[in-house]
C-alpha cells in the first residue's frame, strides 16, 4: 500500500482502528492526522468521523453514534500530493488504551492508497456510500489491506497546565511488528503501554503516550547518514518524529535493514551504521521541545528543553531475514560500539530476546518466534526490557 500499487477505494467509507495509550482529561478533546506525503495524487474526503469502537462487538462497530469531524470548519478536505491534514479538535472522551475508529470517505476513485504498507492492522471498507455516520457496521467489510492507509495519528487533550509528552517509538521492525498479531494491538507501542499498565512497581496507569513511528523490515528507512555530527533534524526525523504531539523523548531501533542490505566487508556495514546511530541521536538531541524535563532522584531539572534519545541494540538476525557471517560480525561490532558509547541511554533489545541473553548472540530464542518470524512473545520482551531498565534506573534520563 505504500508504494500505491495493492489497495484502491472508489467513493467508499473506510473505517480504520488505531489503539491508543493514553486518554482524555476533563477536557474530553481529540483530533486526528491525515497523510498524503507519500501520495503521488492529491486525495479528497468527502466525509470524516471518529468513534470509540464498540468492545462487546469490536470490529467496524462504534460505541455511539461517530462523531463529525471538520477541516477548518469544512466536513471535507483535499490533501495535495506530499501533504497532511489535522481535523478541528471535537469533543469525545477517550479511554487509555481504548480503540478508537477514524471514518473516511474519499472522493470518487483512489487507485491507490498510501499508507503504512505493513501496519498489521484490520481495515474494513463500506459500499459506495458516506458511512461515516453509522454506528452499526452492516454496511462495513473487513479488507485484506495490509497497510493502513491514510491515519498517521491519534492526539488527545491532557492538561494544559502539566501537558502529557510522549515517548516516540522510531525504527524498523523491532518498532513496527510487522510479523506480530494482525489485530493492530501488537506492535511495540502496544507491548510497552501494556507493559506499563502491568508493571508490579507501578500503578496500572500510563503517564505519557507511547507512540509508533516504526517501518516494515523489507524498508531501508529510517534512513540513517554517515555523518556524525549533523545539527539540524531533516526528514524522514522531522515528519516520523518531531511533528508527534509533545514529543519529549525518542526510542531509536534500526540499523538490521542497513546491515542486511550491506554487501561490503563487517567492518565498513558496522562503521556505516555506527556512524548513522550517531547521526540520529545527534539530529534528534539537538532539537528544542517547549517544556521538555527529565528527572533525577524524583526531582524535575531542565535540560534545555531537549528530547531525550534512547539508542536500542541491533537483535539477532532469524531466519526469515538470515544475515551472511559479515552481516552477524557488523552487528555485534555496532552492538559492542553502542554498549561502549552510550551507558544510561541504552536499551539491549538485542539480550532481550537472544539465546543467551547478551548482546553478541547470534540466535533468537525459539519462544519468540514463530516460522522463522519474531512473534508477540518477541515485542513483549522487547517492552520488558524497556520497563525493567526504566524501573531500574539503567537508564539515567526517565521518559516523561
Amino acid at each position: 500500500m505504500s508504494n500505491g500499487s495493492t489497495a484502491a477505494v472508489n467513493s467508499q467509507t473506510l473505517r480504520i482502528p488505531a489503539h491508543v495509550s493514553i486518554g482524555t482529561d476533563s477536557g474530553n478533546g481529540a483530533r486526528i492526522h491525515l497523510s498524503n506525503a507519500i501520495g503521488a495524487t492529491p486525495v479528497t474526503f468527502h466525509a470524516a468521523s471518529v468513534a470509540l469502537q464498540d468492545t462487546t462487538a469490536a470490529g467496524a462497530t462504534a460505541a455511539a453514534a461517530p462523531v463529525t469531524l471538520t477541516f477548518n470548519g469544512s466536513p471535507s478536505v483535499t490533501i495535495p500530493a506530499g501533504g497532511d491534514a489535522t481535523s478541528d479538535p471535537v469533543t469525545l472522551t477517550v479511554q487509555p488504551q481504548a480503540t478508537v475508529l477514524v471514518s473516511l470517505q474519499v472522493h470518487g476513485e483512489a487507485p491507490a492508497m498510501p499508507g503504512h504498507s505493513v501496519a498489521r492492522t484490520p481495515v474494513w471498507v463500506s459500499d459506495h456510500a458516506n458511512r461515516t455516520s453509522d454506528t452499526a457496521a452492516a454496511h462495513y467489510t473487513q479488507t485484506t489491506y495490509a497497510g493502513l492507509p491514510y491515519l498517521s495519528g491519534i492526539d488527545v487533550t491532557t492538561s494544559t497546565s502539566n501537558p502529557t509528552g510522549s515517548l516516540v517509538l522510531y525504527g524498523d521492525q523491532s518498532v513496527n511488528g510487522d510479523t506480530a498479531s494482525d489485530d493492530g494491538q501488537h506492535h511495540l507501542s502496544d507491548a510497552i503501554t501494556n507493559a506499563l499498565v502491568n508493571d508490579p512497581h507501578g500503578d496500572t496507569s500510563v503517564k505519557y503516550g507511547v507512540l509508533n513511528a516504526g517501518t516494515d523490515s523489507n524498508s531501508l528507512l529510517p534512513q540513517i547518514t554517515n555523518s556524525t555530527n549533523p545539527l539540524n533534524a531533516l526528514n524522514p526525523q522531522d515528519r516520523n518524529v518531531l511533528v508527534q504531539g509533545n514529543v519529549r523523548t525518542v526510542l531509536v531501533s534500526t540499523g538490521a535493514a542497513d546491515l542486511l542490505n550491506c554487501t561490503s566487508d563487517a567492518n565498513t556495514c558496522a562503521t556505516d551504521v555506527e556512524n548513522g546511530l550517531a547521526s540520529l541521536d545527534s539530529q534528534l538531541s539537538s532539537y528544542s521541545t517547549d517544556d521538555g524535563q527529565i528527572y533525577i532522584n524524583q526531582q524535575p531539572v531542565t535540560q534545555n528543553s531537549n528530547i531525550t534519545v534512547y539508542l536500542a541494540t541491533i537483535a539477532p538476525f532469524t531466519a526469515a531475514h538470515p544475515g551472511t557471517a559479515a552481516q552477524e560480525a557488523a552487528r555485534e561490532q555496532v552492538n559492542t560500539y553502542l554498549l561502549d558509547n552510550y551507558p544510561g541511554r541504552l536499551l539491549d533489545f538485542a539480550a532481550a530476546v537472544s539465546t543467551d541473553g547478551t548482546a553478541t548472540s547470534s540466535t533468537v530464542k525459539a519462544a519468540d518466534l514463530s516460522d522463522g518470524n519474531p512473534s508477540d512473545a518477541y515485542y513483549a520482551d522487547l517492552a520488558g526490557r524497556y520497563v525493567n531498565d526504566t524501573d531500574s534506573g539503567t537508564l539515567i534520563y526517565a521518559p516523561d
